[in-house]
């Protein structure tokens, strides 16, 4: 498989591929694929520091001006100024954690970055499996490793389970999947009357295996299947879960039976990424929405996942301590992959709520840059959901202005404040406290820019409306006088 078509492509470990080196795997493909890439092939080891230091120690660093800019930013200086012209190829080897990866992350799209990692799941984006096939010997030592003592189906058949191994394409996944079904089969079941059942399926050789494997699944067990589907990440903390089946009214033992044949089918694969509990291979994860979307209870099941996204979303803290991101990291993913997609089952109430979580979460981290995508996808959506006219459009506006100001990039702030300001004004009046918000933020703005004049009197209007509207002792009233005193003094 090519990554032309993909961003970002994952070469993760494959449980019971024992020796195979997930760097030689990576070094075949950048080999076979140079061609594909006329601005280069680099090749950053990764493990244990940031790739936004990688790839400005890769380039040899920045101009003067540059130096004193965060690293993301010098980062992006080096992708911006990269030569030769054309696609290029980044291989980012042996990542252990994706925090470190993503805010390096080129933005301009004729990048392709390709991970290799000892870890069933990165944890913090949805990235898709590059399936290489095995050499023959490989593949059928990937089988003999799931079959364990059942290795006698093989031995009995030794023909028979190189062609099936050859029928499969030599693909990790599928030799996976059927080791686990062919492990719950009793001694007399033959390597031949599986292959032949296989080869008479109009399926692709993914989708026949996984229609075996769903087919061994009871009813329990095919439902548990979908609500794990709903979860468009790869990595699934099992609470996450739990809460979702809570919300449906599932008992415990309806649970824990299901789980038990999913893990037994290789559809969940043990994760040893600290917070989550397992892996749905992205082709296991399409295979299980698709069985969703045919099933008679998408809309139940897909309706309240989105209504417990939003509610996760706005708990979350705008002070960030390290239990809270304990907390909340696992779902991250999932809200990042919700609020990529359609969005057709959130209430018009929620919407925004999915985007600020995100955002906090990163920005309650000091990494702005990602913050900065999900406050940008608000400030975009949100109007064309809701329509200009909203008070969450508002808000959205406000938003990105803060974050902008936050890293010193007066000159975005500026017109989304004055947008949010002006669309309060209309939509909810001069005495409402959003408006006082509204003057507060543009005030403090101007106090930064050095406008000082300006800033006071914005100030002067917020501290004006919350006196005619909020109770003497109220908080925010108090946090304006304050600010309007430095800004007299």
């Amino acid at each position: 498989m090519s990554i032309q078509e993909q961003q970002v492509v994952a070469v993760t470990s494959v449980a019971g591929m024992g020796g195979i080196s997930k760097t030689e795997l990576g070094v075949q493909y950048a080999d076979r694929h140079k061609d594909d890439y006329p601005g280069g092939v680099c090749w950053l080891p990764m493990l244990g520091q940031q790739l936004a230091a990688a790839i400005v120690e890769f380039i040899g660093g920045v101009p003067e001006a540059y130096r004193a800019q965060p690293l993301d930013r010098q980062a992006r200086w080096c992708s911006e100024n990269w030569s030769p012209s054309g696609s290029v190829l980044l291989v980012l080897d042996d990542v252990t954690d994706w925090r470190a990866v993503e805010p390096g992350l080129p933005l301009d799209d004729r990048f392709r970055v390709m991970v290799t990692t000892r870890q069933q799941s990165l944890g913090h984006r949805e990235l898709l499996l590059d399936e290489f096939p095995l050499e023959l010997e490989d593949a059928l030592d990937v089988l003999r490793s799931w079959l364990g003592r059942k290795v006698t189906f093989i031995e009995k058949e030794p023909e028979v389970a190189e062609e099936r191994c050859e029928w499969l394409g030599t693909l990790p996944l599928a030799l996976t999947l059927v080791g686990s079904y062919l492990k719950t089969k009793p001694q007399r079941w033959t390597l031949s009357k599986m292959l032949a059942d296989l080869k008479a399926t109009t399926l692709t050789q993914i989708e026949a295996v996984l229609e075996l494997s769903w087919d061994a699944l009871d009813n329990n067990a095919q439902a548990l299947a979908m609500v794990v589907g709903v979860f468009e990440g790869n990595a699934v903390a099992w609470k996450d879960v739990l809460l979702l089946t809570e919300r449906l009214d599932w008992a415990e033992a309806q649970v824990d039976s299901g789980e038990e044949a999913l893990a037994q089918q290789s559809l969940l694969q043990i994760s040893d990424v600290l917070w989550t509990d397992y892996q749905v291979h992205p082709l296991v994860g399409a295979y299980l929405r698709k069985k969703l979307r045919n099933s008679e209870a998408p809309e139940a099941y897909q309706r309240e996942y989105a209504t417990m996204l939003a509610e996760v979303a706005s708990n979350m803290p705008s002070a960030l301590t390290l239990s809270h991101v304990a907390e909340f990291e696992s779902i991250i993913p999932h809200l990042e992959a919700f609020t990529a997609g359609p969005m057709e089952f959130v209430e018009d109430d929620d919407l925004s709520w999915l985007f600020i979580g995100v955002a906090s979460f990163y920005e309650g981290q000091g990494l702005y840059s990602i913050a900065e995508l999900s406050y940008q996808a608000a400030a975009k959506i949100i109007p064309e959901r809701l329509g200009e006219d909203h008070p969450d459009t508002a808000t959205s506006y406000n938003n990105l202005a803060a974050l902008y100001e936050l890293q010193g990039r007066y000159e975005k702030a500026e017109p989304l404040f004055q947008k949010a300001l002006a669309l309060t004004q209309r939509l909810l009046g001069e005495d409402h406290p959003s408006t006082a918000t509204s003057y507060n933020n543009l005030a403090v703005l101007r106090l930064n820019q050095k406008r000082y004049q300006e800033a006071e009197e914005l100030m002067l209007k917020a501290v004006k409306i919350k006196h005619r509207i909020l109770p003497a002792s109220h908080p925010s009233l108090s946090t304006s006088l304050e600010w309007l005193k430095f800004m007299r003094s």
